[in-house]
């Protein structure tokens, strides 16, 4: 995201209300940013997976695998917002990552 003060914001959209939007920051701490919808000028969807590259590759093998799957959908069944599902403002959907554009 890109504020109106020109800072890119990057982070998993873990709210998407009418006033505000809520990121958890993608700095590998669990910080949230609130951002009042006033102070967003731009909202840009990442088109990178935040799954590092490479995981299933560092994985001991096939059982270690076959553990993060269910542990993978338990997680996406758990987060029930709709910022969580891609949703944006105006009805649009796209990836739940999002990351500022060059401005």
């Amino acid at each position: 995201m890109v504020t109106t003060a020109g800072k890119a914001v990057t982070g998993r959209m873990i709210e998407d209300g009418p006033e505000r939007i809520v990121l958890q920051v993608s700095s590998g701490k669990l910080e949230r940013v609130t951002l009042p919808r006033s102070d967003i000028e731009q909202i840009v969807p990442s088109k990178l997976s935040a799954m590092p590259d490479n995981l299933v590759d560092q994985l001991a093998g096939r059982e270690q695998f076959l553990d993060l799957v269910p542990y993978m959908m338990e997680l996406a069944a758990a987060d029930k917002t709709p910022a969580a599902h891609g949703h944006l403002p105006g009805g649009k959907t796209s990836a739940r990552n999002f990351r500022a554009s060059s401005c």
